[in-house]
C-alpha cells in the first residue's frame, strides 16, 4: 500500500500550473511584454482583455489583433548535498554518503533548454453609445515547460545508468504545462473619463509531468540511498476546463493622468486524470509478480491565485506615455493539494488494497511585482518605441523549490516598436528575464518514497542544489482597425 500511496502523494507534488508572478513566462501581447506588463492603468488595444478590461472601451468600430511570443527557457542545475535527511545510515556517518552522492551530482550538472510559444487573438467591435465595446479573445500561455533529460523504460538493461545520470530525477525530468484563456468582454463609459470593463473566461489547464519514485525497503535489500535500481518512474497527465472572470476600472483624474486597476478571480482546479507507473528495475522480472498496480485514474483538486492590477500612467499625446503598474498574485491559496484514488488498486503479493484520499501540503506565498514602462511617440503613427522593466520575487519558499518548479526573484528589460499605416499596426518586442542565481542548501523535499516510512532512515532532500537561468522572448504582433482604414480612404 505504500508504494501506492507514493504514487498519489507524487502527483500532488506535480500538480500545478503557472503563470505570471512565481511562475513568470511572458507578459501576453506583443505591446504588453514591450511596456514591462505596465499596460494596466489604460490599455488601448484587445490586449485589455487581459490586463484591464475597462480599456476595451477606447476601441471603436471593428478591431482585431494577433500575435505570437516565442520564449526560451534555459535553466541548469546542479545538485548539492546536504542529502541524508538521518544522521547515519547502516553504521556510516551521513557525510560519508553525502561525499559518494556529491561526486555523482557534479559530474551530472543538468541543463533545460525549451523554447514556448504564447499566442494571441482578439476582435472587438466598439458603439459610440458610451463608448460601448464588446470583445472576443483567446490566449496562452502555454505555460512551463522543463526537459532535464532523457525517461528510460525499467526493462532497458542501461536503466540504471540512465537513471544515475539524472540527479533530479526524484523531482522532475520532463514537464510540460498547458493553460488557455478564452474571453467574452464587454466595456463602456458611462461618464466621461470613467471605463468600466467586465470579462468571463473559460480556462484550461493541462499537465503531463514525469519523475522517479523510490522503493526504499529493507527487505529489497538496498544497500544505500538512492539506488537507482529501485527506481520507479512515473507519468501524470491531467486536463481541466473551469469559468473564471476579471473586472476593471479606469478613471483620467486630470487630463492624460489616468489610474486604473483590475482583479481576476481566483479559479480552482478540479481535473480528472492519470498516474501511470513502471515497476522498478530490480523487480521488473519477479515470477509470480510481488507488485502490480490496477487502475490509474485520480482526481487533482487546487486553486489557483487571484490576481490584482494597478496602474498610474501619464500620457502627452503624440509624444510619450509612461506608466508605473503594481501585480499582486495570492498564491496562497495554493497550500495544499487534494489527489482523490478513483479506481486505483494494489496488489501486493496477491492481496488487494484501494486508496484513500491524499492531502500534500505546498505552503507557497502570495508575490507581487513593480513594472515600469511607457512609450515615445514623437514620430507617431510612423514609428513608436515601447520599454520597460519589471522586478518580480517568486512565490515558492527556497526550501520548498526543485527542478520541476525553477522560479525564482527576477528582474526583465524590454524594449519594441511600432508602426501604423492604413490602420493596420505592426508591432515587434523583445525581452530577457535574468534569474537571480540560487543557492539551496535548506531543502524541505524529501525524496518521494515508495515504502516511505519504512526504511525512512535512506530518505533524502532532494531539492538542494544551485540553479540559474534566464529567459529571452521576442514577440510580434499585427492589428488591424476598420475605422482609421475607412477614414484614410
Amino acid at each position: 500500500m505504500r508504494f501506492a500511496i507514493a504514487l498519489i502523494w507524487a502527483s500532488a507534488l506535480l500538480s500545478s500550473t503557472a503563470h505570471a508572478a512565481g511562475f513568470y513566462l511572458g507578459d501576453i501581447g506583443t505591446r504588453g511584454m514591450g511596456r514591462g506588463g505596465a499596460f494596466v492603468a489604460s490599455p488601448d488595444s484587445l490586449l485589455a482583455i487581459h490586463y484591464n478590461p475597462a480599456g476595451l472601451s477606447h476601441l471603436q468600430g471593428l478591431n482585431a489583433e494577433a500575435s505570437v511570443t516565442f520564449v526560451n527557457m534555459a535553466m541548469d542545475f546542479n545538485r548539492k548535498c546536504p542529502c541524508l535527511i538521518a544522521d547515519s545510515l547502516n553504521g556510516r556517518p551521513a557525510a560519508e554518503w553525502d561525499a559518494e552522492l556529491q561526486s555523482s551530482f557534479d559530474s551530472n550538472v543538468v541543463s533545460s533548454n525549451t523554447t514556448l510559444v504564447i499566442p494571441f487573438v482578439g476582435a472587438s467591435y466598439g458603439l459610440p453609445f458610451y463608448d460601448l465595446t464588446f470583445a472576443l479573445a483567446a490566449w496562452g500561455p502555454n505555460s512551463g515547460r522543463h526537459d532535464w533529460g532523457e525517461v528510460v523504460s525499467t526493462r532497458r538493461p542501461d536503466f540504471e545508468a540512465s537513471a544515475l545520470g539524472q540527479p533530479g530525477r526524484y523531482s522532475g525530468m520532463r514537464m510540460a504545462n498547458i493553460e488557455a484563456n478564452f474571453a467574452a468582454g464587454v466595456a463602456a463609459q458611462p461618464i466621461d473619463g470613467l471605463r468600466i470593463g467586465a470579462s468571463i473566461m473559460l480556462a484550461q489547464a493541462g499537465n503531463s509531468q514525469t519523475l522517479h519514485l523510490w522503493a526504499n525497503s529493507e527487505s529489497l535489500g538496498i544497500q544505500g540511498p538512492e539506488d537507482a535500481n529501485y527506481d520507479a518512474p512515473i507519468l501524470l497527465d491531467f486536463n481541466d476546463y473551469s469559468v473564471n472572470w476579471s473586472v476593471g476600472a479606469s478613471y483620467e483624474l486630470l487630463p492624460g493622468l489616468t489610474i486604473g486597476s483590475s482583479f481576476r478571480g481566483s479559479r480552482p482546479i478540479d481535473a480528472e486524470g492519470t498516474i501511470d507507473v513502471q515497476v522498478p528495475h530490480a523487480i521488473v522480472d519477479a515470477d509470480p509478480p510481488a507488485l502490480v498496480v490496477n487502475g490509474s485514474r485520480v482526481r487533482v483538486e487546487l486553486e489557483n491565485a487571484p490576481i490584482f492590477r494597478t496602474g498610474l500612467q501619464f500620457r502627452l499625446p503624440h509624444v510619450f506615455a509612461a506608466e508605473a503598474a503594481f501585480v499582486w498574485e495570492g498564491w496562497g491559496v495554493q497550500d495544499e493539494v487534494v489527489i482523490t484514488p478513483l479506481d486505483i488498486e494494489l496488489e501486493v503479493l496477491g492481496n488487494p488494497s484501494p486508496l484513500g484520499v491524499i492531502r500534500a501540503p505546498r505552503n507557497w506565498k502570495n508575490a507581487y511585482s513593480i513594472r515600469l514602462g511607457g512609450e515615445l511617440n514623437l514620430f507617431d503613427p510612423f514609428v513608436n518605441v515601447v520599454g520597460g522593466y519589471f522586478y518580480e520575487p517568486t512565490a515558492i519558499p527556497s526550501a520548498y523549490v526543485d527542478p520541476s518548479r525553477t522560479d525564482f526573484d527576477k528582474h526583465a528589460f524590454s524594449l519594441g516598436a511600432r508602426t501604423t499605416w492604413f490602420g493596420f499596426t505592426l508591432d515587434v518586442s523583445g525581452a530577457y528575464v535574468v534569474l537571480t542565481g540560487t543557492e539551496v542548501r535548506d531543502s524541505a523535499k524529501p525524496i518521494t518514497g515508495a515504502f516511505e516510512g519504512e526504511r525512512a532512515d535512506y530518505l533524502t532532500n532532494v531539492g538542494n542544489g544551485d540553479y540559474t537561468g534566464g529567459y529571452f522572448m521576442l514577440s510580434t504582433s499585427l492589428s488591424f482597425a476598420l475605422d482609421p482604414l475607412m477614414g484614410a480612404l
